[in-house]
C-alpha cells in the first residue's frame, strides 16, 4: 500500500512538472497579428555595359528574422513580385533578399546570412540575372507595414573589347 501510495506520488509529480513545462512553452497565439507586405526593388543601371540582363531577377529568396536573428521564415519564389504575410503588431523583425542563386538558401540565422558567398561555375550563368542581395532590414512591424529591399550586385561583369 505505501508503495503503490509512493509510486502514484512520483507519477503525479511528473504529471504536473510535464503539463507546467508545457504551459510556459505555448506560443502567444492571441497577439494581434497585422499583414505585411515585402517587396524588392530591382537594381538600375548600374554601370556602362549593355547587358540587357544585368538588372533581370529570376528567382529570389526572401528571408525574416525574429528579434533575436533567427529564421521565421524562409520563401523562394520564381518571380520578384510583392509577398504578403501575417507578423506580430508592435514586434521588430529583421528583412532580407537574395536574387538569383538559383537555388533556396537555407541558413537558420543572420549569422548565417553574413557568412553566405556565392561565385558563378560557368562564364555564362550570368544570363540568368546577376547574383544580388539586399541590405538586412529592421523594423518593428504596425498596420499595412510595408518593408522595401533594395538589391544591389553581388559581383560585377566585365567586358574588354
Amino acid at each position: 500500500m505505501e508503495r503503490e501510495r509512493g509510486i502514484w506520488s512520483v507519477l503525479l509529480t511528473g504529471v504536473g512538472v510535464l503539463a507546467g513545462l508545457l504551459c510556459s512553452c505555448v506560443k502567444h497565439t492571441d497577439a494581434e497579428r497585422c499583414l505585411v507586405t515585402i517587396e524588392t526593388d530591382g537594381i538600375g543601371l548600374t554601370s556602362k555595359t549593355i547587358m540587357p540582363d544585368e538588372g533581370k531577377i529570376s528567382n529570389i529568396n526572401l528571408l525574416v528574422f525574429d528579434t533575436h536573428g533567427r529564421i521565421i521564415e524562409n520563401i523562394y519564389r520564381q518571380d520578384c513580385g510583392p509577398v504578403s504575410m501575417n507578423l506580430i503588431k508592435d514586434e521588430t523583425y529583421h528583412f532580407a533578399a537574395l536574387a538569383n542563386f538559383g537555388y533556396m538558401v537555407i541558413v537558420s540565422s543572420i549569422e548565417d546570412l553574413k557568412g553566405i558567398t556565392f561565385h558563378l561555375a560557368y562564364p555564362d550563368e550570368y544570363r540568368e540575372g546577376m547574383p544580388m542581395a539586399s541590405e538586412i532590414v529592421s523594423q518593428r512591424i504596425g498596420s499595412g507595414t510595408r518593408i522595401r529591399l533594395p538589391l544591389i550586385n553581388m559581383m560585377a561583369k566585365i567586358s574588354i573589347r
